[in-house]
């Protein structure tokens, strides 16, 4: 039994693997069109970009867990562990917000200024549509 749901655990993690890369070769065809970038500009641009966006998914994902954490774990919490928490969450913010001003700046050196117009609402598009996407796979699960 235990086999099995090893490989089953197993084959959930290539799955959602395989998902993240499709996910991603989506996005960078996505973006590539809607900001209309050349083979030179996407070279300068692809790896700042990539760079960008997981330090940015990890400091998302910490504040995330952070939070949880905190409204699960609240009523077990000592006053001092529930402010550190929220100040944690809070600084996690901060450093998104100072991070989306760093590559702003680097985007700046790369890319036209209509072309960071069109990359943040390409990002924003390209959120909404995924979001969309699970939407509806939620949808046909729930009878």
């Amino acid at each position: 039994m235990l086999i099995s749901i090893t490989i089953t655990a197993s084959q959930n993690e290539e799955s959602q693997k395989r998902q993240i890369e499709r996910i991603k070769s989506q996005k960078v065809a996505f973006f590539t069109d809607k900001i209309e970038l050349t083979s030179s500009e996407a070279q300068k641009f692809w790896p700042l970009y990539n760079e960008y966006s997981n330090q940015k998914d990890s400091l998302f994902h910490l504040r995330i867990k952070t939070r949880r954490e905190l409204s699960r774990n609240y009523k077990e919490m000592s006053e001092a562990e529930k402010l550190e928490a929220m100040d944690l969450k809070n600084q996690l913010h901060l450093q998104e917000v100072k991070l989306d001003i760093k590559y702003h700046e680097q985007f700046k050196k790369v890319l036209s200024t209509n072309q960071i117009v069109r990359l943040y609402q390409a990002e924003h598009e390209f959120r909404m549509r995924l979001f969309d996407q699970i939407r509806k796979i939620r949808q046909k699960k729930t009878p």
